[in-house]
């Protein structure tokens, strides 16, 4: 049955917190899947340079 279209979209959040690697190709996916926000969290969140690292790395994901 097809959303009706007075409720707009809908907005899935998906938040993972272990950490499960995300590339550009598994945020594709999620996004096929119908995910329209992916949040990824640099955890443990302690060491300022760990976190720094984890955001250069995910920088070049597909928005």
């Amino acid at each position: 049955m097809p959303r009706p279209a007075q409720l707009g979209r809908l907005e899935i959040n998906f938040m993972q917190i272990n950490p499960v690697e995300v590339d550009a190709d598994s945020a594709l996916r999620y996004a096929e899947l119908g995910v329209d926000r992916l949040l990824l969290y640099p955890l443990p969140l302690e060491d300022p340079a760990e976190v720094s690292a984890f955001l250069e790395k995910h920088a070049d994901l597909p928005r």
